[in-house]
């Protein structure tokens, strides 16, 4: 097992990763211009505490990470620390971060039937709708925070691929959005939905790395780099989705007081769109899931129906198998790149992504918070 720890992905590119977490904060924290109505450059409190509850969320910064490893992976391990190359996919990595958490953040924007409760410190401090109004501006804030970065790279090509990246984030926004129910039981949907809503970023950003050093667009770099990017993110959200597909059941079938119960509105909201439920429907050929899907799970006992028929097709499993085809073909692509400990990185990365519960991708204090939920 020695060799797994020498390529710990986030030890890899732990110094890096600090620079990153301070250079946002001063970027969150200070503002770009300032007039005489504002203090020396200040950013509005709120906007503040809601970018930075953001950064100290449940998982480490991955999307960041592998756009790290992949800079000095297709150095094979041998980077100019000082280099105008890294210092720009250090900025790079920034944008991805700060892009990833605004959409965090507008994926925090409440549904009319949850409380405030589940929302975000902007819901907790202004309730439900204000909470909205500023979550989305928090998100928006970081967006732009984000494009004058992007601004700095002074690279066209970068400019112009992140630009589309952040449109195609929108768009997977928009098609999550209004997905009917046929399009929630339709992986095909699924797949193309979070590609332009997850993966694109990551995906993008790891071709523009090879841009940063120099490769062409469509060089043999660009194209594993993307390639890598687009199947990790999409890895990501299935196994992501088992996480949440896996606590909702979980939850529901220890039946706490506390509203663990699915509702039929749960169900159709949120559980008919992860990918156990899509799947096993898909194969369902008494086509009972679809139907009740269609009529929002309306009868008398169709929530505990299709639990147990996503349980009999074994949806977890076949959900689990999509996301390791993904990780297969990233796993092609890093095989492209140059040998070095970074790559074995990238690779150790694609295994936190599929593990069970994503532990590799936990920080340790918010692991130790549920810990310490969970003996209470």
């Amino acid at each position: 097992g020695v060799e797994v720890a020498k390529a710990e992905p986030f030890t890899l590119v732990k110094e890096d990763l600090r620079k990153l977490k301070r250079r946002i904060k001063e970027l969150v924290e200070n503002n770009v211009g300032s007039s005489d109505k504002t203090k020396e450059g200040s950013t509005n409190p709120m906007l503040k505490q809601a970018a930075r509850e953001f950064f100290e969320r449940r998982e480490r910064a991955w999307r960041p990470g592998v756009v790290l490893l992949m800079a000095r992976a297709l150095d094979a391990g041998i980077t100019d620390e000082d280099g105008e190359a890294l210092m720009k996919q250090r900025m790079l990595a920034e944008i991805v971060e700060m892009m990833s958490t605004a959409q965090v953040i507008h994926d925090d924007v409440l549904e009319d039937l949850e409380a405030s409760e589940n929302g975000n410190v902007a819901h907790r401090s202004y309730g439900g709708p204000l909470g909205n109004k500023v979550s989305l501006l928090a998100g928006d804030f970081l967006l732009a925070r984000a494009s004058v970065e992007l601004a700095k790279l002074t690279n066209v090509a970068v400019v112009e691929i992140m630009g589309v990246s952040l449109e195609n984030m929108c768009r997977g926004e928009i098609m999550q959005a209004q997905a009917r129910v046929e399009d929630k039981l339709n992986t095909t949907y699924y797949t193309e939905t979070v590609s332009l809503k997850t993966a694109s970023l990551l995906a993008e950003a790891c071709k523009c790395t090879a841009l940063l050093r120099g490769d062409g667009r469509s060089s043999p770099n660009a194209d594993a780099a993307f390639e890598f990017g687009i199947n990790l993110g999409i890895a990501y959200q299935i196994s992501a989705d088992i996480v949440s597909f896996n606590g909702l059941v979980k939850a529901h079938l220890d039946g706490d007081e506390e509203g663990g119960a699915l509702t039929p509105e749960t169900m159709s909201l949120l559980v008919t769109a992860l990918p156990p439920f899509a799947l096993a429907a898909e194969l369902d050929k008494t086509g009972e899931l679809s139907e009740m899907a269609h009529r929002s799970f309306s009868e008398a006992g169709d929530v505990a129906a299709a639990i147990a028929a996503v349980e009999a097709a074994g949806g977890v499993a076949l959900a689990t198998e999509m996301a390791e085809g993904h990780i297969t073909r990233a796993r092609t692509a890093a095989a492209m790149l140059p040998d070095s400990v970074f790559k074995e990185g990238l690779h150790v990365m694609a295994d936190y992504i599929v593990e069970e519960d994503q532990k590799g991708l936990q920080r340790a204090e918010w692991m130790d918070l549920q810990q310490k939920k969970a003996a209470l």
